[in-house]
């Protein structure tokens, strides 16, 4: 009878131990989904960002593609030059600011608040520098900056990539030959820098981080708006030719500098290329009222018309999914944000009444 009486209390024991651990299990799928479908509506998976310069003022959006609305994450009463950094655990803005009596530094601040957070000065030198007109630009792992600085030493201008470990605050310099034309353009893989002087000829200078070698290659005309392949393996660039500034889309292999013509149309003039997420395809702007899309040889797969817009597009970029193409467009001066489906074509105004905005920034979350 004991031995029963102790099997009954021990079988209602290990039901309540059961019950309170179901109980417990629901409550951690219920607290987990709750969560999930917050990231869900705030977090996609493919996050864009685009700054926007409203006056006097500069403001960064973050565009909500479950809802299809802007959401401000960034405000300055300042006009700041500024690229946002969008790694999933690092959600920051850098940007330089000239102080009274104090060098230019460059400031991280943090995007989850309206106003930055933790300002970060980083002394660039001592010497005297000349303004900066790229903002700094953050390397794919979100942990460097690389900034272009134009210095003033005797009779020639000698242009310097700075690169700031955030974290650390480490400054490392690379001198080049010539002033440079364009920002810095990180590698995706992180080991490479490449930037253009068009000073006196065209050249692209390629920066092997780590081992601070320098290369360099060559390319008749005005290089412009270079950009990493998704292996780092090649570089697509503009080029115009003078007299008339007639342009094409080229390739250079970083490794042996041989380059190759990828548009094929000589009467078509081209401006802005972005690599496919595979690698497979560039997409380009044509004579600023349409996007093409090619293949590594340069053959047209898709054409997409921009006869809606009123201004001129002149850049493009992909999203990191390659549902989406970005791209820029002028008009009167100021400069707007346009999504456009690569399933149906359909375009998407993103750009905000009274203001001019800069190129977008996209992440995968």
């Amino acid at each position: 009878m004991g031995t029963d009486c102790n099997r009954v209390k021990l079988s209602e024991s290990m039901m309540r131990i059961l019950l309170r651990v179901g109980i417990l299990i629901c409550c951690i799928c219920s607290a987990s989904l709750g969560l999930a479908l917050v990231l869900g509506h705030r977090l996609p998976n493919t996050i864009l960002a685009f700054t926007a310069h409203c006056h006097d003022d500069t403001e960064i959006y973050l565009y909500d593609w479950s809802n299809g609305s802007r959401i401000r994450v960034f405000k300055s009463f300042r006009r700041l030059a500024s690229i946002p950094n969008l790694r999933p655990d690092n959600w920051q803005i850098a940007y330089e600011m000239p102080e009274t009596g104090k060098f230019k530094g460059v400031y991280i601040g943090d995007l989850t608040g309206e106003m930055p957070q933790n300002l970060i000065y980083l002394p660039l030198s001592s010497e005297e520098q000349m303004p900066s007109v790229p903002p700094p630009v953050w390397s794919p792992d979100g942990r460097q900056l690389a900034l272009a600085r134009v210095r003033s030493k005797t009779l020639t201008q000698i242009s310097q990539i700075s690169v700031v470990g955030a974290a650390t605050n480490t400054l490392r310099e690379f001198s080049l030959s010539a002033s440079a034309s364009s920002s810095p353009v990180w590698s995706p893989d992180g080991k490479y820098i490449a930037t253009v002087s068009n000073s006196y000829s065209s050249v692209m200078f390629i920066i092997d981080i780590d081992e601070g070698e320098i290369r360099t290659t060559s390319s008749p005309g005005l290089t412009t708006d270079p950009v990493w392949s998704p292996d780092s393996k090649y570089l697509a660039f503009t080029s115009f030719y003078a007299p008339r500034f007639d342009s094409k889309i080229r390739m250079v292999d970083v490794e042996t500098g041989k380059t190759m013509d990828l548009s094929k149309n000589p009467a078509i003039n081209y401006m802005g290329t972005a690599w496919s997420p595979d690698g497979q395809h560039v997409a380009t702007i044509a004579d600023g009222h349409q996007v093409q899309i090619l293949d590594v040889e340069g053959a047209i797969t898709r054409i997409f018309g921009l006869q809606q817009l009123q201004g001129y597009a002149h850049s493009v970029s992909w999203s990191p999914d390659g549902n989406y193409l970005a791209i820029r467009e002028v008009t009167n001066s100021r400069t707007s944000n346009y999504l456009i489906s690569m399933a149906n074509g359909s375009i998407l105004d993103l750009s905000l009444p009274s203001c001019s905005s800069d190129g977008v920034v996209w992440a995968v979350q």
